[in-house]
């Protein structure tokens, strides 16, 4: 059993300098992680660089990196943190060290996996923490504080804290966090433990010691009570980067299925206890070990055009421990130069850097930090290349009511680009302009208002041209319509309103009417006129009284304002003949007008008869009959639903025995 602490050896949340001979691998060994189980390292001070993090991760294995800086100052954090990443760690296998108040910043700031408080409820009978660097006892609503911070900032880290007193404090802690680790490297029975009945500011709870621990020193067993205490929070471990009971301590690991086991080596470490806990998790199942002083060369190098015009080179990766591969080129087979250099694991490379008509020859090589393979090489002819046809245009209408074209430049060869524009009165396509090459955007002024264009293009060059792109096309709204104004009514011989108006804009599709009768409170939709119209004969009134009317303009893109309102007097006369009760031949336009979907239609007959209503389109044909029936002498109304009719002009006639009528109506959807 190795002893290196006694009673008050606890991991400090600041690192010493102390020097030791650099950490190197030697003879090219190097460790990898195992999957389903990780290692930590907690480096000392002086190796807290980007290419000793890189060493730490690439040559030793640690999958998980603790940072932290002296004083927990955040600007350092934030440099060692950014080091970290440099070195290609990923947040969520970084462990960092937060402090009192500074944890709020360094959450905010700084994502990880883990943020970590170390021993924050460890105390002596006087209620002073037993740590230096812990500036004071943190009660259970602290930890829930800070827990709730992280998991509401960063709902993927967890909280994590440590201790070594076997005390009810410890444990209650561990009700405040989501992980725990053991503090100490020595059994609990190692050194002297006290319980301290005294009340330090945790409410009314005396420490405790714990019952049912193992009586015996060794240091795993420990661990084992860690987890029979706190169950699956307690997945992680401490080791001493000074030396430890390694072996003892992977076992355990195993034992237990902890995740993660951390080299802690702030306080010392240096190359042969690296690579005893190393070689102890290899022993263990926790790393693998490779000899990477001999990496193998690629094989089966294949060379061939793209579509764009490019060359891909393809082989196959023989080596598992290659740091990436060089990529030469020459155009004559003897002078070769390096035109990338790429990540480990790739297996083709494309080059763009070429001209048709050239033949290009390409070697390539794998690389780590011990060696270089053998190259494996190829040649290759690139021929003349059609010119690869542009895609993805899109047309967008922007905010200045112009159109902006974009498309997606797929050659390397053109000369320009040919962008032709067609709209809805044409029938063919047009040239709008000739665009230089490497250009992806134009802007389309040239416009007018109600239209649709589509628009297409090609590239081209001093011998070709490619097919043209797909089409896409952009509608050009109304931007406004002006109201009509003027409006005046009057009455005309057969005493039905005739309502006229001026007609200020050029732009509308026709007007709608609206009506509303004194002492009502909202207006309807009563007709509709076509464009150019100035007037309007408002027959559908069947009763006396005193009526407002107003008139818009609308298009199929907007509305315009309401004119002015006017009132006009009605008097019935011409509805009925001139004797009492005694009615005439009439259908009224139907109401409303335009409508979706139902509108009435109402009428009058002279006698008892035979009606029928039946609506036809615009050529004549007739649609369907709208009603058919008797009925007698008098005025009645009619409601019809369009149903699953199309939006269109359509017209209603009425046949009552040798009388028939026709109206226009519009269904509107």
């Amino acid at each position: 059993m190795k002893k290196y602490f006694i009673l008050i050896s606890l991991i400090p949340l600041t690192a010493f300098f102390i020097t030791v001979q650099a950490q190197t691998v030697s003879d090219g060994i190097v460790y990898k992680p195992v999957q389903g189980k990780s290692t930590g390292i907690w480096p000392k001070g002086g190796l807290w660089t980007i290419e000793k993090y890189g060493e730490f991760k690439n040559d030793w294995g640690f999958t998980k990196l603790l940072v932290a800086a002296y004083e927990n100052k955040e600007p350092a954090l934030s440099r060692y943190y950014s080091r970290a990443l440099d070195a290609g760690y990923q947040p969520n296998n970084l462990l960092i060290v937060i402090k009192d108040t500074l944890y709020r910043s360094i959450v905010n700031s700084l994502p990880a996996a883990y943020y970590y408080l170390g021993e924050p409820v460890e105390h002596n009978c006087a209620g002073e923490p037993s740590n230096q660097y812990v500036s004071h006892i943190y009660p259970p609503e602290e930890l829930d504080s800070i827990r709730s911070y992280i998991h509401e900032k960063q709902p993927a880290a967890e909280f994590v804290l440590d201790g070594y007193k076997r005390c009810s404090h410890l444990r209650i802690a561990g009700e405040h966090t989501d992980r725990i680790m053991y503090s100490s490297y020595e059994n609990w029975n190692e050194f002297t433990l006290w319980s301290c009945s005294v009340n330090i500011g945790w409410g009314n709870d005396v420490e405790s010691g714990w019952e049912n621990v193992f009586s015996s020193d060794i240091q795993s067993e420990s661990w084992e009570d860690m987890r029979n205490i706190f169950g699956d929070k307690f997945n992680m471990g401490w080791v001493d980067g000074r030396g430890d009971e390694y072996d003892e301590l992977f076992a355990a690991s195993n034992s237990l299925g902890l995740e993660t086991v951390w080299f802690y080596g702030s306080s010392g470490m240096d190359s042969t206890t690296l690579y005893e806990f190393c070689e102890s998790a290899y022993k263990h199942g926790w790393l693998e070990k490779i000899d990477s002083a001999i990496v193998d060369a690629p094989s089966g190098l294949v060379a061939s055009e793209t579509p764009e015009g490019f060359i891909r080179l393809d082989w196959n990766d023989n080596s598992n421990d290659e740091d990436g591969f060089l990529i030469e080129r020459s155009l004559t087979d003897t002078l070769f130069f390096t035109i990338d250099t790429i990540p480990s694991e790739s297996t083709f490379y494309i080059d763009s850097v070429v001209v048709p008509n050239n033949q290009y020859h390409y070697r390539i090589r794998s690389f780590n930090r011990f060696d270089e393979s053998d190259y494996i090489e190829i040649s290759i002819v690139l021929n003349p290349q059609s010119i690869i046809v542009p895609s993805e245009l899109r047309t967008n209408l922007t905010p200045e009511h112009r159109v902006q074209i974009t498309w997606r430049d797929n050659s390397n060869n053109e000369l320009g680009f040919i962008l032709q524009k067609m709209s809805s009165s044409e029938v063919e396509f047009a040239l709008l302009d000739s665009i230089p090459s490497g250009t992806n955007i134009y802007l389309d002024s040239n416009l007018t208002e109600g239209s649709l264009y589509k628009y297409r293009i090609k590239a081209f060059n001093t011998f070709t041209e490619s097919e043209y792109s797909n089409l896409d096309s952009v509608y050009i709204p109304f931007e406004m319509i002006h109201a009509p104004d003027e409006l005046a009514a009057a009455l005309d011989s057969s005493m039905f309103v005739k309502l006229n108006w001026m007609d200020n804009s050029s732009n509308e599709f026709g007007f709608a009417i609206e009506r509303k009768k004194s002492g009502e409170s909202e207006f309807v939709l009563i007709d509709s006129t076509s464009n150019d119209s100035t007037f309007y004969l408002d027959v559908s009134i069947t009763e006396n009284g005193t009526f407002d009317y107003r008139v818009f303009a609308f298009n199929h893109d907007t509305t315009s304002d309401y004119s002015n309102e006017i009132s006009i007097d009605v008097v019935m006369t011409g509805l009925f003949s001139e004797f009492p009760g005694v009615y005439t031949n009439r259908i009224f336009q139907n109401y409303p007008n335009p409508f979706n979907p139902s509108t009435t239609i109402k009428f009058s007959i002279a006698d008892s008869r035979n009606v029928i209503i039946k609506l036809y389109n615009t050529i004549g044909k007739e649609v369907l009959t709208i009603f058919q029936g008797n009925m007698s002498a008098g005025i009645h109304e009619v409601e019809f639903n369009s149903g699953r009719l199309p939006t269109g002009v359509y017209f209603f006639r009425l046949i009552a025995g040798d009388y028939t009528e026709t109206k226009k109506l519009v269904i509107l959807k």
